[in-house]
């Protein structure tokens, strides 16, 4: 039996792939490829001078026609038939069910093969196929190394970026506390269950590439902003229309609905009639004088009062370099996330003021005027850095005879719905997403207006409330705490449909897998039901569901629909409700502190401090 192949060339950190469907062993369509390099040093140079300058053109013509997007021209797709998807920086693989991937690495000089056998370009040792014969098995199920015996580190390379050794204390006098994880309500559950199906959806790109990332590059920008962006609450919610296929999926050719166009790099009128052209996640595409993605394109800037610093290590150093950044800017008091792809550190920065700055000696260190609470490193999902396979092969030991194979625990909980099944299984999987909840939710609640003293009963606030329309009720989650509180208790997914309890657990009938059910309501028609999260390969996740939706990310010209995050909910009918989950007011998971009485009063995002 044949294996299909994808062959990909790297340059400018886009990868450009394409597709065979047959001829893909490493014997086949491998040794062709590395036949094609040439051995002889000039001749290796003057072959990658030409290979970078034809992907150069092409990224050019791709611009031109396909990546700038113009109304009421659309993009010209003709330009890249040979290519199986847009050139991304983030790319999508999975989707090709390929057996054999080999990626010609142009901009770091590399060959790698399956993702974790990387070959120095112009050293590949091809006597006898010697490379071909020093592929074997790692102590990692699922994942191939290079055997040591044959193959020296003259020969092997290590894609990723070094990771520098964490430097825990910050440079401020400071306190290790612990944040708040709790996840109380319906909304809540339903921001971080969205915020993890980012690393349930985008699992493969982290362990394959995560670790070539830096701060500052394209796809570590984009999926941090997506984060922070959903648990902050900084988001939009789309729906497609109901109908009988994904049509991002669905490969039916007799099938009459419509369909993501292919490559899907922006959605036209026939998918958001309203906003089109509309960018999708994670592609290149922009609008004129518009940059690619919704992030910006600093590694520190403000989310409100809240400085959010993008590293390889959270650690106090990170912290510390934001503070100094926030200080500088005139701030006094403000919170911090130091934020990699994998884990967080949270602060608060507060100025020393009264008694406790006799403690401080001010003129011999400026910044004892100020004081730091942060958490340890916590991780944002189960996906950890050491699964990554872009690093040197000899990461990933020969597996010998008689020798056990290691399984990775994260990555097989990704796979089923056990580590977001549950609001416990959520903060314990995924904390670092509980808490950057919490905390933003904190951030939310001391950046309202004005501090608003209970006037009228929370019952005729709801009642109010449950009748303006969709841009009064979001202004009103500014006003003051108590009436956020009244607006998240039924939080409006969109301008037709709020969550109104929940969460419960439910136990999926087709697969028997725990998942999350709450109870709807279509503010239109007044009509409540229950409905369950969909599964993958579970009922309902090859059609279009009434209740779906996507985030949307970014502002102004710079939104963009995440269309492969979605999250979709059929009526629960066969699934047995196991526990419901009291919805409980969302002010009780923050503690205050000073007086209570006093106008000012200040939420603490602490659970101990």
């Amino acid at each position: 039996m044949q294996m299909r192949g994808l062959v990909i060339h790297r340059y400018n950190r886009r990868y450009y792939i394409q597709y065979h469907d047959s001829g893909g062993e490493y014997q086949n369509l491998g040794v062709q490829l590395v036949s094609k390099i040439p051995t002889d040093p000039e001749a290796y140079q003057e072959w990658l001078k030409a290979m970078r300058a034809e992907y150069a053109a092409r990224e050019a013509t791709l611009e031109q026609h396909v990546h700038e997007v113009t109304e009421p021209f659309w993009p010209n797709y003709s330009v890249y038939t040979d290519l199986a998807s847009l050139p991304s920086e983030i790319p999508w693989i999975r989707g090709y069910f390929a057996e054999r991937v080999y990626i010609i690495n142009l901009d770091r000089e590399v060959f790698t093969v399956d993702f974790s056998m990387h070959w120095k370009l112009a050293n590949i040792p091809r006597d006898g196929n010697r490379w071909l014969r020093a592929i074997c098995d790692s102590v990692y199920a699922s994942k191939q190394t290079i055997s040591y015996s044959l193959c020296s580190d003259e020969h092997m390379a290590d894609v990723s970026i070094k990771l520098p050794e964490p430097i825990h204390d910050a440079t401020y006098p400071s306190r290790i506390v612990t944040p708040h994880m709790h996840l109380a309500g319906a909304y809540s559950a339903f921001m971080t269950h969205l915020a993890a199906q980012v690393f349930v959806t985008y699992q493969d790109r982290y362990t394959y590439f995560a670790r070539e990332w830096s701060p500052d590059s394209f796809p570590f920008r984009e999926l941090t902003f997506a984060l922070i962006s959903i648990v902050s609450g900084h988001v939009d919610l789309y729906s497609f229309l109901r109908q009988s296929c994904d049509p991002a999926k669905c490969s039916d050719f007799l099938c009459n609905n419509s369909h993501f166009p292919k490559p899907c790099g922006s959605l036209q009128d026939a998918w958001a009639p309203r906003y089109a052209p509309w960018m999708t996640f994670g592609d290149p595409s922009h609008l004129p004088l518009s940059a690619p993605g919704a992030a910006p394109d600093k590694t520190m800037y403000w989310i409100g009062n809240v400085v959010v610093t993008l590293v390889l290590v959270p650690d106090g150093k990170a912290i510390s370099e934001a503070a100094d950044w926030g200080i500088s800017q005139g701030r006094n008091n403000f919170q911090i996330v130091a934020m990699s792809l994998f884990d967080v550190v949270l602060a608060e920065v507060n100025r020393v003021t009264g008694k406790s700055s006799a403690d401080c000696n001010l003129e011999v260190n400026p910044r004892d005027k100020y004081f730091v609470r942060m958490t340890r490193s916590m991780p944002l999902s189960p996906i950890r850095e050491r699964y990554c396979m872009s690093t040197h092969p000899r990461e990933r030991p020969e597996a010998k005879a008689g020798m056990q194979r290691k399984s990775e625990r994260g990555l097989r909980l990704l796979k089923t719905t056990h580590c977001t099944g549950t609001p416990q299984n959520l903060k314990r999987f995924f904390p670092g997403l509980a808490a950057l909840f919490n905390f933003f939710e904190v951030a939310a609640v001391r950046g309202c207006s004005y501090r608003h003293k209970k006037s009228l009963p929370v019952e005729i606030y709801d009642h109010i409330l449950g009748f303006v329309n969709f841009r009064t009720w979001k202004t009103c989650l500014t006003v003051s705490s108590e009436i956020r509180a009244v607006c998240l208790g039924k939080y409006r997914l969109s301008r037709l449909h709020r969550l109104v309890r929940g969460p419960f657990v439910t136990r999926e009938e087709k697969q028997k897998q725990l998942v999350l059910s709450y109870l709807f309501e279509n503010i239109k028609t007044r009509q409540k039901y229950t409905g369950t999260t969909v599964v993958p390969g579970g009922d309902g996740d090859d059609v279009i569901n009434e209740s779906n939706w996507m985030p949307i990310i970014g502002t102004g010209k710079r939104r963009v629909l995440m269309n492969d995050i979605k999250v979709q909910f059929i009526p629960t009918l066969n699934g047995q409700v196991l526990e419901r989950i009291d919805d409980t007011s969302l002010l009780i998971q923050f503690r205050t502190r000073g007086d209570e009485t006093d106008d000012e009063e200040q939420f603490d995002p602490w659970a101990e401090s």
